[in-house]
């Protein structure tokens, strides 16, 4: 039988696996004895503790800070014997209104081969764990993954598309929908299958018809129409005064070749409209997933990071 000699007297600590003894059997255990285990000293304030050959042991503070330092085994086994989940606070809590002799013992067994003042790089490790950092402080890697997060988060949210610039003349560089339109934004987009969409309201006529290029005359005998087919950017259509399309193919008595060359143009010019937007629209994209505007996010949010680059 296993067990520790105590003012001449055999204590046994039974013959049960280090993993298998619980608190309940250290109960039954020291009732079977022949009174009442002594503490030898004070165990607070750090008073150190000998046995009876006059070896120094830990005391309740020492076995404490070796909980902090134990491997999982060791947690494993002090989890077990408190009944408690393998948690470090736990185990501390219970610990601490549990400090007769014997259970010192128990825990003194557990913690054997815990070395004070060895596991420093221990402790170490098990702060860096709760270490935050900065994004400036993180690894390349960790500064990949954090770019990937933020660029998943803009992805989410369609901001960087509601932006009332994107319909603008770049070649012109002329404001339509400043002057135009009532400053429209995107209604449906892919900026990867290349085609975006408006839902547009002329606000201003006449200046949609200069900007077309088409004189007042041929004008009055068409109407614009703007319409949107899937997969495909808003087209100019122009119907005549029964709202019929104009034929762009062949003259008639209401319109005439010379006019059917300045729809012609116009359509042109409205089809290098969208084709701005849309690259206007790819372009805040890439702005908004650009490093300088992630890092300009970061910053303004103020968010903190651990090793690996995972918001905290």
């Amino acid at each position: 039988m296993k067990g520790f000699k105590k003012d001449g007297k055999f204590i046994p600590t039974g013959n049960k696996s280090k993993s298998s003894l619980k608190k309940s059997d250290v109960t039954r255990k020291v009732s079977t004895t022949s009174g009442k285990l002594r503490k030898k000293e004070s165990l607070d304030g750090g008073n150190k503790i000998h046995n009876y050959l006059g070896i120094e042991l830990d005391n309740l503070n020492d076995l404490i800070n070796k909980v902090k330092i134990a491997d999982n085994y060791q947690l494993q086994q002090l989890a077990d014997y408190f009944g408690v989940e393998k948690n470090k606070d736990d185990i501390i809590s219970e610990m601490e209104v549990s400090d007769d002799e014997y259970e010192l013992a128990e825990y003194r067994r557990i913690l054997g081969g815990v070395k004070l003042g060895r596991n420093k790089k221990s402790l170490d490790d098990e702060e860096d764990e709760d270490k935050t950092f900065k994004f400036d402080e993180l690894s390349d890697d960790a500064k990949h993954n954090v770019r990937m997060e933020v660029e998943g988060m803009v992805g989410e949210d369609h901001y960087w598309a509601e932006d009332v610039g994107i319909l603008y003349d770049n070649k012109g560089k002329f404001d339509v929908n400043d002057k135009i339109f009532n400053g429209e934004m995107p209604t449906h987009w892919d900026q990867d299958a290349d085609w975006i969409q408006f839902e547009l309201e002329v606000n201003d006529d006449n200046e949609l018809r200069k900007w077309l290029g088409v004189t007042e005359d041929t004008w009055n005998k068409i109407t614009p129409s703007f319409e949107n087919e899937d997969g495909h950017n808003t087209k100019l259509e122009f119907l005549d005064d029964i709202g019929r399309d104009i034929d762009l193919e062949d003259d008639s008595e209401d319109v005439t070749k010379k006019e059917i060359k300045q729809v012609k143009k116009a359509k042109l010019k409205f089809d290098d409209l969208m084709d701005d937007a849309l690259d206007n629209l790819k372009k805040n994209w890439e702005y908004q997933i650009s490093d300088e505007n992630i890092e300009e996010e970061i910053e303004e949010r103020d968010w903190d990071f651990d090793e690996d680059g995972n918001i905290i």
